[in-house]
C-alpha cells in the first residue's frame, strides 16, 4: 500500500524559539558549556537538532564563552619583565667561572 504524503511532511521539525529558549537556559545554568556540550545535552533530551543551528542560537550575545588569554601570551609577558639581567645570577656566573679557573690552576 502506497501513501501519498508530502515530502515536507516526513521531517520532524522543531519549535525554533523553544529551542533557543532552552539553550538559553542551559547557557545561564551551565556557564562554561560550550556549543558543543549545549548540543549533547540538547540530543540527551531528545531534541532532534544540528550541531549548526546550535552553533547559530549559541552564537547570539550573551550566550557565547568569554576568549579567555593564551597561557603562552601569559608566560610570554612574565618572560619581558625578567629580560632584565639579574645581579645576583650574574654574580654567581662570574664566581663560578673564577673558581673553575683557579681549579684548573691548581691541578695542572
Amino acid at each position: 500500500m502506497l501513501i501519498c504524503v508530502p515530502r515536507s511532511a516526513w521531517s520532524r521539525r522543531t519549535d525554533q524559539a523553544a529551542v533557543a529558549k532552552r539553550i538559553k537556559e542551559i547557557c545561564e545554568t551551565r556557564v562554561r558549556y560550550g556549543y558543543r556540550r549545549v548540543h549533547v545535552l540538547l540530543a540527551r533530551e531528545g531534541w532532534g537538532i544540528n550541531v549548526k543551528k546550535v552553533y547559530r542560537s549559541y552564537k547570539k550575545p550573551g550566550m557565547q564563552l568569554r576568549h579567555k588569554t593564551t597561557w603562552r601570551r601569559v608566560k610570554a609577558k612574565l618572560r619581558d619583565d625578567s629580560a632584565l639581567p639579574n645581579v645576583a645570577r650574574l654574580d654567581g656566573r662570574v664566581e663560578l667561572a673564577r673558581m673553575t679557573a683557579l681549579f684548573a690552576r691548581a691541578i695542572a
